[in-house]
């Protein structure tokens, strides 16, 4: 990463057997953590026990491994290397969709749950009560999403913006499965400008976020983007 300059880490969310929070990962997690070099995560191309009829394994199987590994990292992950940067494509699989739902069933061994509550999901009331309310919006809202993957549908990236919020969004365009020429480039990316964001919040999603988390200069990106 020194010699060649590289800005981040990209892997897969699963592979096999293996998945983010099992141990033979913590080599590559220290050195992310101590180097702060971000971690972008895409979904395994045919993860386990994908169906692939209809093409189930592209339109629900990636999303679902994508939000698969964000649970592994907010329960286990996280606990051993807090300050680990993740970014999760395709507005962060289903994430934004199941936030409350995951919460529901967020455990943590800090935290104590009341036995007749073992094995049950918590309304919002109760996870306020217990205290999992704060540990999960913190651990959730440490995830950095893009803008790919939603065949240019606004209400998605809606969505994505009020829940994880401008300064945790990144712009993607998924090229080349879902954008293959520049017409459906354009399509795809100006489907940011669509939902009522304001100039500085655009400005974050454009560039300013990818410049603070890959260390760019602005010299440099406004380069890349020539």
């Amino acid at each position: 990463m020194k010699e060649l300059g590289l800005p981040a880490i990209a892997l897969p969310t699963s592979t096999g057997d293996v998945n983010l929070d099992d141990s033979v990962m913590d080599p590559i997690w220290a050195e992310a953590e101590r180097s702060a070099t971000p971690v972008i995560l895409h979904p395994n191309l045919l993860p386990r026990g994908a169906e692939t009829d209809y093409g189930m394994e592209r339109s629900i199987a990636r999303p679902t491994d994508t939000t698969k590994a964000a649970v592994r990292i907010m329960q286990d992950v996280f606990d051993r290397y807090p300050n680990l940067i993740f970014i999760l494509p395709h507005c962060g699989g289903t994430l934004a969709f199941l936030k409350g739902r995951i919460a529901m069933f967020f455990d943590h061994p800090s935290i104590e749950r009341p036995p007749e509550l073992r094995g049950y999901g918590l309304t919002a009331s109760q996870q306020r009560e217990f205290g999992f309310d704060k540990l999960y919006e913190d651990r959730f809202c440490r995830f950095y999403v893009d803008t790919a993957g939603t065949a240019a549908w606004p209400q998605a990236i809606k969505t994505t913006s009020e829940v994880f919020k401008p300064d945790r969004m990144l712009m993607g365009s998924d090229y080349p499965l879902e954008a293959k020429t520049p017409e459906e480039m354009a399509e795809v990316l100006d489907t940011v400008y669509q939902i009522g964001l304001s100039d500085s919040e655009l400005e974050l999603i454009e560039s300013g976020n990818a410049r603070r988390l890959f260390k760019l200069t602005r010299e440099v990106a406004e380069t890349s983007e020539e």
